[in-house]
């Protein structure tokens, strides 16, 4: 599974997921069939996550099998509790990327998480260290 890269969080919460951030600068193929029965959901996405820092703002970037694909961002401000506060930021996506324009404010960094998307529903954004699902309290439509 992935590794989370936010230097916030504690060492029981650095385990697997799809989680990376990006510190402020101042300004899974489908899962089953449906229909009848319990859906199977997609597979998470793998753990090739990563951000490029792409000029003024920030690519997020995945290596895994064709999408769609949905891109969440969250924001993670210095001295708070870890919160799962992504939203929607980029829904049913094909492509492989996500950018994004925008810079958290100087203290905050943004996190990203990747789901995968097919006629069952959505995969999940990743799992804490104890194996448990993470939260994802606004999906995208």
């Amino acid at each position: 599974m992935g590794q989370r890269a936010d230097p916030g969080r504690g060492p029981e919460d650095q385990g697997s997921g799809r989680a990376v951030s990006v510190p402020g600068r101042g300004g899974g193929p489908g899962g089953g069939v449906c229909g009848g029965g319990t859906p199977v959901l997609p597979p998470a996405v793998n753990d090739s996550v990563s951000l490029v820092g792409d000029g003024p703002g920030t690519t997020t970037r995945w290596t895994d099998a064709p999408g769609p694909y949905n891109v969440y961002r969250g924001t993670r401000s210095g001295g708070s509790p870890w919160a799962y506060d992504q939203t929607c930021h980029e829904p049913h996506i094909a492509a492989s990327s996500a950018p994004d324009s925008e810079n958290p404010a100087i203290g905050a960094v943004f996190f990203y998480l990747v789901t995968r998307v097919d006629a069952c529903g959505e995969s999940i954004p990743g799992q804490d260290s104890g194996g448990r699902p993470d939260p994802n309290p606004s999906p995208c439509p």
